[in-house]
Order: structure tokens, then C-alpha cells, then sequence
């Protein structure tokens, strides 16, 4: 067997898995944890909150891949449900807000005109305050989906999110890159 006909059926295979691992809210967590429909608990594109800076990456993103891990009962599921229904209005609006911040800038670089770096530091500093709000609001869900979780079921979470960390890692070594992307 040559190198590629092993490497090739190994990438597809682990971008397979990946694309699970990074989009998770797009297969929605169910509506036990308050995940209505296939968007995920705060709607269509908006994914989850990003702590990080990086989407993919993000626990608010891993959140529904790693409270499956932890096999929560019956009584947390409709706990955690509550605490995603009780935070989606506010998710909402910020990505709202970010969308609208988003799009002002975009219409500005890709717009006719000059655009200077007063415009970049305008355009930066109006998102700046709704990505701290999205993180302090996902954080607080964080740590309400925490407070539910027993000591064992926190420690499946981390050995879950350690091997998708690892898998992440193996797909930037098989890419050649920094891996960048897949973080």
C-alpha cells in the first residue's frame, strides 16, 4: 500500500469526525437540553458562545458534544434545558448585534471609498464590548451547567475534550500546517 492510498481514506476520516467536533450545535443537542430544531439552543448560525476566540474551538460550541459525554440523568437534562431557554434571548440579541457590527464593517472594506485605520478602530472597538457581554453570558451558562454536573461527570467532560484537543492536533500534523484552523 503506498503512503497515499493510506494518508487519503485517514484524512477524510478524521475531517469526517472533525466537522462533528467543531459544529456541534448545528445537530442540535435535542430538546431535552433545550436544543429545539437542528440549530442548536441559540438558533441558526449563531453556533454558541466563543470564550476563546476561536469557534471551532469554543466550550460554548463543545458544550452539547460534552454534556452527552458526561450522561447526565433525566433531572439535569431538563435542568441544563432550562438554563439554554432561559439564556437563548440574550444570545440572540448579542449575536444580533455582532451580525449587525459584522456586516458594517464588511459593507466598509469591501464598499466603495477609502477606508483608514479609524475605521478599523471604530469598527473594533463597537464589537469589542459585544464579544466581552457574549462571553461573560456563556460564561454564566458555564457555570449554571456546571453546578449541576457531579465531580465524575465534570472528569468524563475533560477526558472528552482532551481527546478531541488531540484530534485537532492530529489533523493540523496531517495538513502540515500550525493547525491554526482546526483549533
Amino acid at each position: 500500500m503506498n503512503t497515499r492510498q493510506y494518508i487519503q481514506p485517514r484524512v477524510l476520516a478524521v475531517a469526517a469526525v472533525a466537522l462533528l467536533f467543531a459544529a456541534p450545535p448545528a445537530f442540535g443537542g435535542g430538546p431535552e437540553l433545550g436544543c429545539e430544531g437542528s440549530h442548536g439552543a441559540f438558533g441558526r448560525g449563531s453556533g454558541a458562545p466563543s470564550f476563546s476566540g476561536s469557534s471551532s474551538a469554543s466550550p460554548g460550541r463543545m458544550l452539547p458534544l460534552l454534556l452527552k459525554q458526561a450522561e447526565l440523568t433525566p433531572e439535569q437534562k431538563l435542568k441544563v434545558g432550562k438554563i439554554m431557554r432561559t439564556h437563548k434571548p440574550s444570545f440572540e440579541g448579542l449575536f444580533a448585534e455582532m451580525r449587525e457590527a459584522r456586516e458594517a464593517m464588511s459593507a466598509k472594506v469591501y464598499g466603495p471609498g477609502v477606508m483608514t485605520q479609524d475605521d478599523v478602530d471604530a469598527a473594533i472597538a463597537r464589537m469589542n464590548p459585544i464579544r466581552e457581554r457574549l462571553m461573560r453570558e456563556g460564561m454564566a451558562v458555564a457555570l449554571e451547567v456546571r453546578a449541576l454536573l457531579t465531580a465524575e461527570q465534570i472528569d468524563k467532560m475533560a477526558k472528552a475534550k482532551r481527546r478531541m484537543e488531540a484530534l485537532r492536533e492530529e489533523m493540523a500534523d496531517l495538513y502540515g500546517g500550525s493547525g491554526e484552523g482546526w483549533r
